[in-house]
C-alpha cells in the first residue's frame, strides 16, 4: 500500500465533512475524472456543426443559410476555387 493522502470531502453538499484517505494514484485518477466531466459538460453546451454534428470547440463558426458549420465542414462544402 502506497503513501495515503487525506482530503476533506463534502460529498452530499450538506456541509458535513468527512476525511477520506486516498493514494496519490487514486487522487490523480479522481482529478482526471473530474476534469473529463467538466470538459464533457462544456462540450455538450457547445453548438453542433450542421454537417458533421460534432460540437464546435473553436471560438468562431460559420453561419450559412441559418445553419452553423465548423471551419472544416464550411470549407469542404462551400469553398470554391476562382483561379485563373
Amino acid at each position: 500500500m502506497g503513501f495515503r493522502h487525506c482530503r476533506i470531502l463534502d460529498s452530499d453538499h450538506s456541509g458535513k465533512l468527512e476525511l477520506v484517505g486516498m493514494t496519490l494514484r487514486e487522487l490523480e485518477y479522481a482529478e482526471e475524472k473530474r476534469q473529463q466531466k467538466l470538459y464533457d459538460e462544456w462540450l455538450a453546451s457547445r453548438p453542433k456543426c450542421w454537417s458533421c454534428m460534432d460540437p464546435i470547440e473553436e471560438e468562431f463558426a460559420w453561419e450559412i443559410n441559418g445553419h452553423t458549420y465548423c471551419e472544416f465542414c464550411a470549407e469542404e462544402k462551400f469553398r470554391v476555387f476562382i483561379g485563373d
